[in-house]
């Protein structure tokens, strides 16, 4: 049960159902043009070397929403050692993961379910995703390498995780939330205001 955005195909069933077309263009390989039609078939990491645009952080936040929508996520966040990002300081029994984008800048926010342990509020973090950076939900046996920043289930059903990859190591993670200061409309989501 693995898949991800950036050149992958998704074999969770349930995903495959109601995805906007974007997103099953991505999981084809295709990359889309800015009118949101396919432009070029990607191939194995090659796509490694274009950095992601506003149009991909919104289309991997409709992904994050749509593979964890249902999931329950458990536990604390789990950093890979060698990455230089901040540790994530939240842990909960029981939590949802949503996303949104704007911008470059896409921003998941961690929400504990009713009691929830220990009792918190909800914790946003602001993802930068450099020249390689991308989510993927994959087993929790069977992580991606370079997944540098990783949400598990909750148990009892077979582990998925959540995971920040980035072969390049120039995505960046702020646990803070904010979209960066001075950030104008969003093209996708605010076009008026944007023109």
């Amino acid at each position: 049960m693995q898949g991800h955005l950036n050149g992958g195909v998704m074999s969770k069933q349930s995903l495959l159902s109601g995805l906007p077309w974007q997103v099953e263009a991505w999981r084809h390989g295709e990359i889309l043009s800015d009118c949101g039609r396919p432009q070029e078939k990607r191939q194995g990491h090659s796509h490694s070397h274009r950095m992601p645009e506003g149009p991909e952080l919104h289309l991997a936040s409709h992904f994050v929403n749509e593979a964890c929508r249902g999931l329950v996520f458990g536990g604390c966040v789990e950093k890979s050692s060698v990455s230089r990002n901040p540790e994530v300081p939240f842990e909960s029994s029981a939590y949802h993961i949503s996303a949104s984008a704007r911008g470059k800048e896409l921003r998941l926010t961690l929400s504990p379910l009713p009691g929830a342990q220990p009792p918190q509020e909800p914790l946003a973090l602001i993802f930068r995703f450099g020249m390689s950076g991308s989510f993927q939900l994959a087993p929790a046996d069977a992580l991606p390498p370079h997944a540098h920043l990783r949400f598990y289930t909750a148990p009892p059903a077979p582990r998925l995780a959540l995971c920040f990859v980035d072969i390049r190591r120039f995505g960046h993670w702020d646990p803070g939330g904010k979209w960066q200061p001075g950030r104008g409309p969003c093209v996708l989501l605010e076009y008026e205001q944007f023109r």
